[in-house]
């Protein structure tokens, strides 16, 4: 395994294996953030049919965008080797739970059951059949949500059969009978398989096992699975019913799709009698037959009893019939009154006992949202969630606010509308420095930020392209939605190299000048022992960088004096020295050298340096001299020579 994919995706351990694939935990270098790798075995990327039905497969599915769904982030194809690059959750898989704790409390069931329904129901939206809906592919993160993977995988499966593929195997206790037949599939065989997640939750067993996975495969074809709420006294009827229904064996006969199923499981709390509401129409096929299977039970065992009170009847009637009594007048007023006399207490007892028809709303604000649906089950009125937005007060996940408002009177089964909190509006600002601006604009997305005004300067410590400088600190804390203005870099500001010009004559001094990209400065002219019309001294050190454009000035020989002026004692010694002068630049910015000797003040080397540029040149001085280095405008060593 490579430790380094796609010249991007850093490997950093392996973190889950499977009979298709095996998932690594890896680091994007250019998003500095975390991924899942799933790299595919040998044997499927070995069949070039496979791999084109894969990439046409994955390129649909990575489209999805659904909180439910384990993003599709890239997909690669490196010679032999065939990867998903997807969204890493920290969690764990729903089997992993139900391995560890056994059936799931089925109000965390039914929880967990809607946010699968509504991402199949997404998916089927978006014509994409997941074909592989089981424990193992769902994921319950840290915040407690559900996340389904395998999108992609499951959908390249059309050519498999149960005989020869490792991930069919391991799929077989959740497949639909259709699927087990070979026949052609459709959204109906998502709803069976999340009828088997929801089964496995509820009980914590599987609905079929058998010792071999075609035995599974034959008993969903044939067998009919216990209720579960014959298994677990607790369940509901109605979410019985509902899995029921997403288990019958005819697709025709479950839910007409998968936004059918999330409708019905929400609508699961309590209602007065304790028993669960079921969504209008929810209830038929299996459960139909099984209500009128119970009537026709019933119907003997009423009409044999019928007849038990009709034959008793002659024997009541053969007795000798006594002859009424006449009633008093005082007795009917006597009765009459101990009559009102019970009502009354009755009433004042009812009212006494039994639970108020009206109640004050509690403040859910600060519970989760399961927490609120726990609390609002226990008083007969339902949660339902209309939004989220962000919030300084609340954590992420926590109730902000309701309707009605807390204290306010409410019925029993009124449903309470809660918004979110999506935590707060602040975020941290990212650091960008050294990234593209294309990863840039990545990176600030992801802090739901935005990227401001752009601008380019030469720098060079940063590669032309990369950002130099961003206009508020990493780090730093700001709201969603802000912008940060960015530097670019042009790379390295151009420089000319100082050709040599002493010794030359005028013109090649002029033309050597131009060719290195500077301009000819001032020229004065002085008696010397050289050529007429050579240069004998020129402003910018021979060798050292400077700016392009820059000016040289120089002094140029006017031949020997022939009153020798040279000697009069105000003119510079005539013997020429050198100095090696090197210095680092503590910082950036504007650095000069200037030399004073007896011939005067002149500027040798004028450059703009970066932090730490080692600058180097040899200088021709006369008499005693000073060499003064400058940056910008503040002397940084003084360097003197004899």
């Amino acid at each position: 395994m490579k430790e380094l994919l796609g010249d991007r995706y850093q490997i950093i351990k392996k973190i889950g294996s499977g009979g298709m694939a095996i998932v690594y935990l890896a680091k994007d270098l250019s998003l500095d953030r975390y991924v899942a790798i799933k790299l595919l075995r040998d044997e499927y990327t070995e069949d070039s049919t496979f791999k084109r039905h894969f990439q046409k497969e994955a390129v649909a599915i990575a489209k999805l965008s659904h909180n439910n769904i384990v993003g599709i982030y890239d997909i690669l194809s490196d010679g032999e080797t065939m990867c998903l690059v997807m969204e890493y959750v920290e969690g764990e898989t729903l089997k992993d739970q139900i391995n560890r704790d056994g059936a799931i409390p089925w109000r965390k069931a039914v929880k967990y059951g809607i946010q699968i329904a509504n991402a199949l129901a997404y998916a089927h939206s978006n014509q994409i059949i997941h074909k592989d809906v089981k424990s193992q592919n769902i994921i319950i993160n840290k915040n407690d949500n559900v996340k389904i993977t395998d999108f992609g995988i499951s959908q390249m499966m059309n050519n498999t059969t149960i005989t020869h593929n490792k991930g069919v195997l391991g799929s077989a206790h959740y497949f639909s009978p259709e699927q087990a037949r070979g026949e052609k599939l459709s959204y109906q065989t998502d709803i069976y398989s999340l009828g088997v997640v929801l089964y496995e939750m509820l009980v914590g067993e599987l609905p079929f096992t058998a010792d071999n996975p075609v035995s599974v495969a034959l008993k969903h074809i044939q067998e009919t699975p216990k209720p579960v709420n014959s298994l677990v006294s607790d369940i509901p009827e109605g979410l019985s019913q509902i899995v029921a229904k997403c288990l019958q064996k005819n697709p025709e006969d479950r839910f007409a799709n998968m936004q059918a199923v999330a409708n019905a499981l929400s609508s699961i709390p309590l209602s007065k009698d304790g028993t669960a509401v079921l969504a209008a129409g929810a209830v038929t096929g299996a459960a139909a037959a099984a209500a009128a299977k119970s009537a026709a039970k019933a119907a003997p065992q009423k009409l044999a009893a019928n007849r038990t009170k009709a034959a008793a009847a002659p024997k009541a009637s053969a007795k000798k019939k006594q002859p009424p009594k006449k009633k008093k007048k005082t007795n009917f007023f006597v009765l009459f009154i101990i009559v009102l006399l019970v009502l009354g207490a009755t009433m004042v007892l009812a009212q006494k006992i039994a639970p108020p028809s009206e109640m004050h709303v509690p403040d859910f604000r600060g519970m989760t949202l399961s927490d609120a649906e726990s609390k609002a089950q226990s008083m007969g009125i339902n949660i339902t969630e209309t939004g989220s937005e962000y919030s300084e007060e609340y954590d992420e996940g926590e109730i902000i606010s309701q309707t009605p408002d807390a204290g306010t009177n409410i019925s029993k089964d009124e449903t309470v509308s809660v918004v979110l909190s999506k935590g707060s509006q602040q975020t941290t600002v990212p650091n960008v420095l050294g990234q593209t601006l294309d990863a840039a604009t990545s990176s600030l997305k992801e802090a739901d930020l935005q990227v401001g005004n752009v601008t380019k300067s030469y720098s060079a410590s940063y590669a032309a392209g990369m950002v130099i400088s961003q206009a508020i600190q990493a780090d730093t804390k700001i709201s969603r939605g802000s912008t940060v203005d960015l530097v670019i870099s042009l790379g390295e500001e151009p420089y000319a190299i100082v050709p040599n010009l002493v010794g030359s004559d005028i013109n090649s001094a002029k033309q050597m000048i131009e060719e290195a990209g500077l301009k000819v400065g001032s020229i004065s002219y002085q008696s010397s022992d050289n050529d007429n019309n050579t240069v004998i001294e020129q402003s910018l050190a021979y060798g050292s960088k400077v700016d392009e454009n820059s000016s040289i000035d120089l002094v140029v020989s006017s031949g020997p004096d022939e009153d020798d002026e040279n000697n009069d004692g105000n003119s510079p010694s005539s013997e020429a020295k050198t100095q090696n002068v090197s210095i680092t630049a503590p910082d950036s910015g504007y650095l000069s050298i200037i030399l004073t000797d007896d011939r005067g003040e002149q500027t040798v080397n004028y450059r703009r340096v970066s932090k730490g540029e080692k600058v180097e040149g040899v200088y021709q001085y006369y008499g005693d001299a000073t060499f003064e280095i400058k940056l910008d405008d503040k002397v940084i060593d003084t360097i003197s020579a004899s």
